[in-house]
């Protein structure tokens, strides 16, 4: 994890699940960014599907990864409802990925319907 008190961090944007598989197929002190925002918004099927797995593998490694899932009002291209995207908060969280953006949705609903616990109104934290 990277260190709160170094700063600043560089953030790596992935916008297709090949940039996080990548990511995760370098070695860490290769790797010249502290942390990974997976834009799933921004992938052709908007889902995780194909990648997951190297999600886990980046935040295993030492490099946190954030999902995020921004709507339209948000600067994203998510045009789908809410609903859509909890679900794919769910799905991420179930395959043990576990840290995620979710402006927009309240954290009542996300913490009934996943197995995380919210952080303030933008992020979810999960079990690992």
């Amino acid at each position: 994890m990277p260190d709160a008190g170094r700063g600043p961090f560089l953030v790596a944007v992935a916008d297709r699940p090949a940039a996080i598989i990548n990511s995760a197929e370098q070695e860490r002190s290769a790797r010249r960014f502290d942390l990974v925002e997976a834009r799933v918004d921004l992938f052709a099927q908007q889902s995780l599907d194909g990648c997951a797995h190297d999600c886990a593998r980046l935040q295993a490694s030492g490099t946190p990864v954030i999902l995020t899932i921004r709507s339209a009002a948000q600067g994203g291209r998510f045009d789908g409802p809410d609903a859509a995207r909890l679900s794919a908060f769910s799905a991420a969280i179930a395959s043990r990925w576990t840290n995620g953006s979710v402006r927009g949705i309240s954290p009542a609903a996300i913490a009934r319907s996943t197995a995380c616990s919210t952080v303030g109104e933008n992020v979810c934290a999960g079990r690992v």
